[in-house]
C-alpha cells in the first residue's frame, strides 16, 4: 500500500508543509483519507475526491483559518480493495496524533464492521456512497455529508409520482446488499402512495450484465424505470434501452454522474434521462460555496476539476472537517482530538458551508437532505 502526504498540490509525494517553515513547530492535526488512487476506473474517482478535499485545506490554510494549528493530509492507497482499505486506516489510526479520517471509496462498511470509528473514537466522514448499509444503524462516529439514497429515492418517487403523475414504476438494482437496500426503499416510498413496481430486475454486480434484465424491463408497462445501479451498468442500461427502443422515463440516483454518462452513450441517448442530485449544481454560482469551489479549483489550476461532482463532495467533506476544527475546544498541547471532534459537531445545531447547510444535531448523522431531480437536456447538461 502506498501512502502520499499532500500539503500543496496534488500530485506531490511528498512537498513542504502548507504553512510554511516558520511554523512547522505549531501543533497540528492529521485529517487522513483512505482511496483508491490506482487500481483501475474507481482510481480516477478517488483522486478526484482527494482533489477536493487537499484544495480546500490548502486554500484554509493559505488564509491563516487555523491560527496557530497545522493541518496536514495523509493518503493511503488502498487500491479499492477492502482488506487494503482496512490496513490504510489502521496505519493512519497509528499515526501520533491519530488521523481524522475522510473516506473516499465505497469500503466504509468494511471499517465499521471492524468498529474502527467507535473504537477509536475517531469520526469517519464517508463519500461517494449514499448507501443505507453504512448508515443503519447509525454509528456516532459516522457523519455522512450528503443525502442516503432512501432520502434520494423518497424524492424521486415523490417527483414523479405527486408531481407529475406517473404511477408505473419498474427497477433496475445491483444484486447485493446496495441494491436490495435501494430496492427497499424505493418500495416503501411507493407503498406510502399505495403503489407497487410492475417489474424489478437485477444484475451482477461483479458482470454489470444488463441484458437479461432489458429484455424483461421492456416488456413491462412501466412509465418510470428507477436505477439503482453503478455507473457502468447504468450507462450500458440506458444506451442498450434507447437503442431497444424503450420509451419510459429513465431515472438514476446519485450514483450516477451525468458527465459520464453523456460521455459513455452521448448526448442525444442520455437526452431526457432524470437522476437524483445530493448537491448544488456546479453551474449554479449564485450558491456561494460553488463560487468557492470554482474560485478554488481555478486557483489550483485544476479547471478540468470545475465540473466534478466528486471534487466538489471532497470539498465539502473538507469544509465540514474544517468548521468543526475551527469550533472544537484544543487540547493541552494546542492540538484537536477526533472524539472531542465528533462530540462538537454533533452540539452544533447548523453549520453553514455556503448555501448548503448540514446538521449532526441529536444524534443525526444524515447531515443533509438536499435532493433534487435533474433532467439531461439535448446537449448533454443537467437541468435542475
Amino acid at each position: 500500500m502506498k501512502r502520499r502526504v499532500f500539503t500543496t498540490r496534488l500530485g506531490a509525494s511528498l512537498a513542504l508543509p502548507w504553512i510554511g517553515s516558520a511554523a512547522r513547530a505549531a501543533p497540528h492535526v492529521i485529517v487522513g483519507m483512505v482511496a483508491p488512487l490506482t487500481g483501475g476506473n474507481a482510481a480516477e474517482v478517488g483522486k478526484q475526491v482527494v482533489l477536493g478535499v487537499e484544495t480546500y485545506f490548502a486554500e484554509a490554510q493559505k488564509s491563516q483559518a487555523f491560527p496557530g494549528l497545522e493541518v496536514r493530509l495523509v493518503v493511503e492507497d488502498d487500491e479499492f480493495k477492502p482488506e487494503k482499505t482496512l490496513a490504510g486506516a489502521r496505519k493512519l489510526l497509528a499515526m501520533k496524533p491519530a488521523a481524522l479520517i475522510s473516506f473516499a471509496t465505497s469500503n466504509t462498511q468494511a471499517l465499521i464492521e471492524a468498529k474502527l470509528p467507535q473504537d477509536s473514537g475517531v469520526p469517519l466522514f464517508p463519500t461517494r456512497s449514499g448507501s443505507q448499509v453504512i448508515r443503519e444503524p447509525v454509528n456516532p462516529y459516522v457523519f455522512h455529508v450528503r443525502a442516503g439514497y432512501s432520502t434520494e429515492l423518497t424524492k424521486l418517487v415523490a417527483q414523479m409520482g405527486d408531481a407529475i403523475g406517473m404511477t408505473k414504476f419498474a427497477a433496475l438494482y445491483q444484486n447485493d446488499a446496495y441494491g436490495e437496500k435501494g430496492l427497499e426503499a424505493l418500495t416503501a416510498a411507493l407503498s406510502q402512495r399505495k403503489l407497487a413496481l410492475v417489474a424489478k430486475e437485477p444484475y451482477e454486480r461483479t458482470s454489470s450484465d444488463i441484458q437479461p434484465a432489458l429484455a424483461k424491463l421492456l416488456k413491462a408497462d412501466a412509465q418510470v424505470i428507477v436505477m439503482v445501479a453503478g455507473q457502468a451498468a447504468g450507462s450500458a442500461f440506458v444506451k442498450a434501452y434507447r437503442a431497444a427502443g424503450g420509451h419510459a422515463q429513465v431515472v438514476g440516483i446519485s450514483d450516477l454522474d451525468p458527465v459520464k454518462l453523456v460521455d459513455a452513450v452521448g448526448a442525444e441517448n442520455a437526452r431526457g434521462v432524470g437522476m437524483t442530485q445530493v448537491f448544488p449544481a456546479l453551474t449554479n454560482q449564485s450558491i456561494p460555496v460553488v463560487r468557492e469551489f470554482r474560485q478554488a479549483m481555478q486557483a489550483a489550476q485544476q479547471s478540468a476539476s470545475i465540473a466534478s461532482l466528486a471534487a466538489f463532495e471532497g470539498f465539502l467533506v473538507a469544509k465540514t472537517i474544517g468548521q468543526g476544527i475551527k469550533a472544537v475546544p484544543r487540547s493541552s498541547s494546542g492540538g484537536v482530538d477526533g472524539r472531542a471532534l465528533a462530540e462538537t459537531l454533533s452540539r452544533l445545531p447548523r453549520i453553514d458551508l455556503g448555501g448548503y447547510e448540514v446538521s449532526f444535531l441529536n444524534n443525526r448523522r444524515e447531515g443533509s437532505l438536499f435532493t433534487e431531480i435533474a433532467i439531461l437536456d439535448s446537449f448533454g447538461r443537467a437541468r435542475y
